[in-house]
């Protein structure tokens, strides 16, 4: 991973520990925005809102007034707006930034400092947010502001007339400094995971638990909600986020709660809590995997399957050949596979007979010689259509392995233990599976 992709996925981490913590410590009434309408998180409390915009600066060295002129931007942009269209709104717009250089605490910008971010000479902070704080009265220039798409003359023209141009701000920037607007420097990322951990206690959860199981699912949960695409379906209130955990069995392991600090913590616990399963021979398992999610997939995959077979289809009058589904595959990838598999001595049912699908051929039960300790074959092979979907649905397995970012709506999770398993090596695959002892 580059350290640009590291530093946004902890970007996104860090916003949703401190989503988390404005969720925790409110009210169970106060309901909250997740990705809001109007900031990243708005907390909406009777008639007032607070908008919170949070930036994490890891690699920031030092800090500069300039590092902050786009968010404050906005702010102003959004304020503008707001009290354009309703001026007895009650907002408050906090930036809640964290920089490797300044403590933890609250710094007041004053009106000059507004000045200067306004007074920027950058192009595109003219153009999409000056312009919407300063009165602009030349019809040209208004009508070059107006373009969805503005041409490289248009903004080098825009730029030009606010420079040369003592122009009216549209709102009063003390009022805004004092009475809508905080700068708040936040805790490293470490320090705001563990208030989140602590507040997850106080929630009436153990401690032990929370490390392990609620926290990351916490955070998983809200980085499932901030992807929702409708608005109202966002928000979210304390009471609803501490039911939904008391009801979580199992660790998250995801895109997500892979890049926290505790993941190898969090890979013993899911490898605990998957194990009593596993051990349980007579078990319809079903693999719904994505290839693109998983690193080295083609190299890896027919030693995989050969490792869990030999595992968990050896016995052949207590096991059942399990089923790997691959999702993106198509007829002729999986042809391709089940030539390797075969080479490796692995026999599989596909269900194909030629070149036509048979639900009958795909379902039926291998043939057993237990004297001899044969099995016609030890696994099933398929790929994500619509034939084998049905099957599924209608031959539910005991135990659906869901590795790939998301469960095929085509699939029903009712009455199975669905295993959500979102992670992109095979060894931390096979370390969960039991199929190796080191992570």
């Amino acid at each position: 991973m580059s350290r640009v992709a590291d530093s946004t996925i902890k970007g996104f981490l860090y916003q949703f520990n401190l989503t988390l913590k404005q969720i925790l410590k409110s009210d169970n009434d106060t309901d909250i925005q997740v990705e809001g309408i109007i900031e990243d998180i708005d907390v909406l409390e009777k008639d007032k809102v607070t908008a919170i915009q949070c930036k994490y600066h890891e690699a920031q060295e030092a800090y500069s007034l300039s590092l902050i002129y786009k968010p404050v931007l906005q702010m102003l942009k959004t304020y503008v707006q707001l009290y354009k269209d309703n001026p007895e709104s009650d907002i408050m717009f906090i930036l809640y930034a964290y920089f490797p250089a300044l403590q933890e605490g609250r710094i007041k910008l004053t009106v000059p400092d507004l000045n200067q971010i306004l007074n920027t000479e950058n192009i595109d902070y003219i153009c999409n947010y000056v312009t919407y704080i300063k009165e602009v009265q030349d019809a040209t220039i208004l009508e070059r502001i107006s373009k969805r798409t503005k041409t490289p003359e248009d903004k080098a023209l825009i730029k030009q007339y606010f420079n040369d141009n003592e122009l009216a701000i549209k709102c009063d920037l003390e009022d805004f400094i004092n009475n809508h607007f905080t700068f708040e420097i936040g805790k490293p990322f470490i320090g705001l995971e563990n208030d989140v951990k602590e507040l997850l206690v106080e929630a009436g959860f153990s401690t032990d638990d929370v490390k392990d199981l609620f926290y990351p699912n916490a955070i998983q949960k809200i980085a499932e909600v901030s992807i929702i695409r409708n608005d109202e379906e966002r928000f979210i209130n304390r009471q609803r986020i501490i039911e939904e955990l008391k009801e979580t069995k199992a660790t998250a392991i995801t895109r997500w709660t892979k890049e926290l600090e505790d993941y190898k913590d969090f890979l013993k616990a899911k490898r605990k809590q998957l194990s009593y399963n596993l051990n349980t021979n007579y078990r319809k398992r079903c693999f719904v995997i994505q290839a693109s999610e998983l690193d080295d997939f083609e190299d890896e995959i027919v030693m995989f399957i050969k490792d869990f077979t030999t595992k968990y289809c050896c016995k052949v009058k207590l096991h059942i050949p399990p089923i790997f589904c691959i999702q993106d595959y198509d007829y002729d990838k999986t042809n391709q596979l089940i030539s390797r598999l075969f080479a490796k001595g692995i026999r599989v049912e596909s269900g194909y007979k030629g070149c036509t699908f048979f639900k009958e051929a795909f379902i039926h039960e291998p043939e057993k010689k237990i004297n001899e300790g044969w099995m016609e074959y030890t696994a099933k092979i398929c790929y994500g259509m619509p034939e084998i979907y049905e099957v599924l649905n209608q031959n539910r397995p005991d135990d659906f392995f869901v590795v790939a970012n998301y469960m095929p709506d085509e699939i029903s999770p009712e009455d199975v233990n669905l295993e959500l398993i979102n992670i992109k090596t095979f060894s931390d695959l096979k370390y969960l599976l039991k199929l190796s002892e080191v992570i």
